[in-house]
């Protein structure tokens, strides 16, 4: 068995068994009716990233965090520039808002990864350790202009569920993990929907 090292973990070659149990995730996180969760990602100098996130089928959703938070009932979307006192206001006819992270793409039916909003340039699946767990890694590497820009999406082989994703941009590395997650959740009437207070400013 080949093994590798590089950031974010060992890599064991293993895509058969990668892309199993990506389906076998894939399959289940399709079945449920709600999800939410916390966020978590670290950046260079101890940059730290927090939201939390609600998804309802069949897609409607809301991620805060305190920078911009995101509102989505399936028709429109809010994102709401908390400092700045802006928002930008969006109707959705088709498909899905933007702006849930795309290791949960799954949970409104389509592949992990299918809506990060850049151009796919090749994607590889390889069993990888992560954070004391043996993981299936899926990486997708995107068109960006030789720096190889990637995202890499971890499902722990064990339980099945996502553990969260790696991501380099340019010369930012940053780990990304998911905690709390529950499924199935209650969610009130009005979970997502939001409108503008006095003194915010539309962005056009």
């Amino acid at each position: 068995m080949m093994v590798l090292a590089m950031w974010g973990g060992t890599i064991i070659l293993g895509g058969d068994e990668a892309k199993e149990i990506f389906f076998r995730f894939e399959r289940n996180l399709s079945r449920h009716r709600t999800l939410s969760g916390d966020l978590v990602g670290k950046g260079p100098g101890g940059v730290t990233y927090k939201s939390k996130f609600l998804l309802q089928k069949p897609r409607s959703f809301r991620i805060i965090d305190g920078q911009i938070n995101i509102y989505c009932d399936g028709r429109v979307q809010f994102n709401h520039l908390v400092s700045e006192r802006e928002y930008i206001k969006s109707k959705i006819s088709k498909g899905l808002g933007s702006g849930f992270p795309a290791a949960l793409d799954s949970f409104f039916g389509f592949p992990t990864g299918a809506t990060a909003p850049y151009f796919v340039k090749k994607t590889e699946f390889r069993m990888q350790k992560v954070d004391g767990h043996m993981c299936a890694a899926k990486a997708i590497h995107f068109e960006s202009f030789g720096r190889d820009d990637r995202m890499v999406f971890y499902v722990d082989r064990t339980t099945k569920q996502i553990l969260g994703w790696d991501q380099v941009f340019g010369n930012t590395k940053m780990p990304f993990r998911f905690k709390n997650l529950r499924f199935d959740v209650d969610v009130p009437g009005n979970a997502f929907e939001w409108r503008p207070s006095t003194g915010l400013k539309e962005r056009i």
